[in-house]
């Protein structure tokens, strides 16, 4: 979202396809603590609080400029691919890798 876009808009017309990206199983891969082809949760996705902790760290990173927020954090390399390409036509995504 930008200036042209209400927040609350953007929030309603893709958070349903954003969080069916986030949880949907990616076969062959194993989701932390879980097994292989389980559905993802928001621990798995780098949110240990939950579904709170992502709401609030996406409102808050869409809400200033430069309007960027994750979406999953602590991703493998195949993780975050997968899921950036789900992504695709839903919202603009894109993957930052974090040293540290």
């Amino acid at each position: 979202p930008h200036e042209a876009v209400p927040m609350d808009l953007f929030m309603d017309s893709v958070m349903g396809a954003v969080l069916q990206a986030l949880r949907q199983p990616d076969p062959g891969q194993s989701p932390f603590g879980k097994q292989s082809g389980e559905e993802y949760d928001f621990p798995s996705r780098g949110f240990p609080e939950g579904q709170s902790e992502f709401q609030e760290a996406l409102t808050r990173g869409l809400s200033e400029a430069p309007h960027l927020a994750p979406v999953a954090r602590g991703q493998t390399r195949r993780e975050a691919q997968v899921l950036l390409a789900r992504l695709n036509g839903i919202c603009e995504a894109s993957l930052r890798i974090e040293r540290g």
